[in-house]
């Protein structure tokens, strides 16, 4: 009932005006139909067009609508982050929202959505840090917002922090509850 796969950077999650044929629903829908596998794609998390790792794909909309609710999915990152932070090891809890209406940036703010980020520096190498990075919540842009609002935005980052050739943003484990029989999946 459901399908995870690993999203490289530089590849939409959903069909929009800009990558219309090239995303992950498009290519998924493709597998369905060449294999003969009867199933609509619901994106269960969504990843940033610049960020890689593991996607959660349900195949029914009970399924997708199950593992939507918080706490049923467990998702770590690896970030890299601009600057040596102070505290090598936190939980961030600071609520998110639009900068304005129709704006794809976020903001960090008090009136925001409730956003739980836990984090662990891991290493540390020419004043940038890689970061191990558990989400308690599923906010858009949750790291990246978070972490600029510490001072310490993602590298590669040009909507919150500095462009470079990439954004060092990758999700590399996703585990959740199977809705049918209660067992954790990995």
């Amino acid at each position: 009932n459901a399908l995870i796969i690993d999203k490289p950077i530089s590849l939409a999650s959903q069909p929009s005006h800009l990558h219309y044929e090239n995303n992950v629903v498009s290519y998924v829908k493709k597998y369905f139909e060449d294999n003969n596998i009867n199933s609509n794609v619901h994106v269960v998390n969504r990843l940033d067009y610049q960020t890689s790792g593991l996607m959660l794909i349900s195949k029914n909309g009970f399924t997708h609508h199950e593992l939507t609710k918080e706490k049923i999915i467990e998702r770590k990152y690896y970030c890299i982050v601009e600057g040596l932070l102070e505290e090598k090891e936190g939980t961030i809890i600071k609520g998110i929202k639009r900068e304005r209406e129709g704006s794809i940036r976020r903001i960090a703010a008090d009136d925001g959505a409730l956003s739980i980020t836990h984090y662990k520096v891991v290493c540390e190498k020419d004043n940038r840090s890689l970061i191990d990075v558990k989400l308690d919540t599923g906010r858009t842009h949750q790291i990246r917002v978070h972490f600029s609002f510490l001072g310490y935005p993602l590298v590669g980052d040009k909507l919150y922090g500095n462009e470079d050739d990439r954004l060092y943003l990758h999700c590399y484990s996703l585990s959740y509850v199977d809705p049918y029989n209660g067992d954790k999946k990995r």
